[in-house]
């Protein structure tokens, strides 16, 4: 065998054996968790607008457009959007 053959034979196994174990499957946790998003139109005539946490590790916009929520969810000021 030649040099570069061994050479190889060595890159080969030394990135598997780091690599492999990335590759492996990863197991589902047990409780499933997701998130709900809810978006409705206002019908309400009001035009205050409201933007924040809420109780229960919720997040309420009341009367924004999607201009309003991305500096928000960046932390960007209003007018970069």
């Amino acid at each position: 065998m030649s040099r570069f053959a061994a050479a190889l034979g060595l890159l080969i196994s030394i990135v598997s054996w780091h690599v492999a174990p990335a590759l492996q499957v990863q197991t589902p946790s047990t409780d499933p968790a997701f998130d709900v998003a809810s978006v409705k139109p206002n019908t309400s005539g009001d035009w205050r607008k409201s933007i924040g946490p809420a109780p229960g590790g919720r997040f309420l916009a009341t009367n924004n457009t999607l201009k309003d929520l991305i500096p928000f969810a960046y932390g960007l000021p209003r007018s970069a959007a």
